[in-house]
């Protein structure tokens, strides 16, 4: 009997060890102390066997193993405080001889190190920029925790945010306002952004924002921060867009989000009105301008090309006949005379050519105003009656 029963634990032994054998990875695992995080380590087995049963057990410096009630090949680690050790015990059954024989394997040890409890810190950054401009994000409460020795990883998203009615930039998560569409939900790292600084050089679009710090036991994001571009929009319509040389043109403004208004007519003028007009008194097309400037500063600009198309000049001539009043001599050196016809009185207005005004009086029926002051060359000459009517002019001065 003693013969065969040796034979016996020799073939055991030999079996056992040529067919089972049991790994766990990782083999060494650093935790944040208390972090609800999920840490990972599975047990895999090589064997001929047939397996019955997973058994993990776990100890500290103080304590000897004791079971995890647990019996699967993955055990998930969350909320510890305490270095510690774990181990995989696998029960597995080989027919040896004329019955299966059912032993327990043992893994190695993984180690778990706990690390003091982890803050990533919390970014910030001005939530509302313009387009085109850079944007700055720093941390307002730094990383705390862990080993005390951080890198950082910079990472952003797609937002849908479209306006301004997330201002506080200081989202945790913006799950709940993100379509399924993955490429939503995907973060990007950030091309060498990896200190605790970073600068987005030009901004085209709202993007959400965040950092991914290591200390020690992997990474944690800080808050997620969105970047809302400033929705200042230029856009306008002249209405009329084809003149005879001395009409007028108002420009009807159609922007978004915007609080003041630079415009540059192309005549030599300019308005800050919302809905300005101007007068055009040279053939050609003008182009025009418009810088509209949002509550927070941020400009938009639009170059409209030809905006306004004048189709012809002024002539100069004697009006003593026709309709309206006239002027006279042409041209003129000191003194110009009018005859405003059914008018008693007339607000007499003077521009240059480019549009700019240089004289403005009153005058009644038959009267003259003095020109010797104004420089020679050609004027328009705007005369707005007390019936109403307004009548243009074109002038030379000698």
């Amino acid at each position: 009997m003693k013969k065969v029963v040796s034979i016996i634990v020799l073939t055991l032994a030999f079996c056992y060890a040529s067919y089972s054998q049991i790994n766990v990875a990782p083999d060494n695992i650093a935790v944040y102390s208390g972090s609800s995080e999920e840490k990972i380590i599975t047990c895999s087995v090589t064997t001929t066997g047939i397996i019955a049963n997973y058994l993990w057990q776990k100890k500290t410096i103080s304590t000897d193993w004791t079971v995890v009630p647990l019996n699967n090949d993955t055990l998930k680690l969350s909320g510890l405080t305490d270095d510690c050790y774990y181990r995989c015990i696998v029960t597995i059954g080989n027919w040896i001889i004329d019955q299966y024989v059912y032993l327990p394997y043992y893994s190695d040890t993984v180690t778990v190190d706990v690390l003091p409890a982890f803050n990533p810190g919390t970014i910030n950054s001005d939530p509302m920029v313009c387009f085109g401009d850079q944007a700055a994000f720093v941390f307002t409460t730094a990383p705390d925790g862990g080993d005390g020795s951080y890198t950082y990883q910079w990472q952003s998203a797609k937002s849908i945010i479209l306006s301004p009615f997330i201002l506080s930039g200081d989202l945790k998560s913006t799950d709940d306002l993100i379509p399924v569409d993955p490429i939503f939900k995907t973060w990007f790292n950030i091309s060498g952004a990896t200190s605790n600084t970073c600068v987005i050089p030009k901004i085209t679009s709202n993007r959400r924002y965040r950092c991914l710090v290591d200390g020690g036991a992997g990474n944690v994001s800080s808050n997620e921060f969105t970047i809302i571009l400033d929705t200042v929009k230029a856009d306008f319509t002249p209405d009329n867009a084809s003149i005879i040389a001395g009409g007028s043109v108002q420009f009807i403004s159609s922007c978004t989000n915007t609080t003041s208004y630079k415009w540059d007519f192309g005549n030599g003028m300019t308005s800050t009105e919302k809905n300005p007009s101007t007068f055009y008194y040279t053939a050609g097309a003008q182009d025009v301008q418009l810088i509209a400037i949002s509550p927070d500063g941020c400009p938009d600009t639009l170059l409209m090309d030809s905006a306004v198309v004048v189709t012809e000049e002024l002539g100069v001539a004697d009006y003593y006949s026709g309709s309206g009043p006239s002027i006279f001599p042409q041209p003129a050196a000191n003194q110009l005379y009018f005859n405003l016809n059914d008018a008693s009185e007339a607000t007499i207005t003077i521009y240059l050519v480019s549009g700019q005004k240089v004289m403005e009086q009153k005058v009644a029926n038959n009267a003259s105003i003095d020109i010797s002051a104004l420089p020679s060359g050609a004027y328009i000459t705007h005369i707005d009656c007390n019936d109403g009517k307004r009548y243009i002019r074109k002038i030379i001065k000698e």
